[in-house]
């Protein structure tokens, strides 16, 4: 029983999508409101744009990603970092950091 219950989770670990990661300049912020980020679009220093939806968690995961927040980083041009999931919906944020 107690190799079975090891090889369900090396499994699921397995199993499991791994973030990858996404880093430019904010371009682009989407909110509904004043504290609900819907979607941020970054541009890489080699020019690629992409889009990403923004999970719940991602707000309140590492670095606070308001709406507000993120637009002073757009204002700045300051990099931040993108970690994210490829989901049925496109790409998924699920935690934005500022770059290093």
């Amino acid at each position: 029983m107690r190799y079975f219950a090891l090889a369900l989770v090396l499994l699921l670990t397995a199993c499991s999508p791994s973030p990858k990661t996404f880093t430019g300049v904010v371009i682009d912020v989407q909110a509904s409101d004043l504290t609900h980020l819907d979607a941020v679009t970054l541009r890489s220093d080699e020019g690629q744009v992409q889009r990403f939806a923004v999970a719940p968690e991602a707000v309140t995961a590492g670095h606070p990603a308001s709406p507000s927040h993120l637009r002073q980083h757009m204002t700045y041009g300051d990099h931040v970092v993108v970690q994210y999931l490829d989901t049925a919906n496109g790409p998924t944020a699920t935690r934005i950091d500022d770059a290093p």
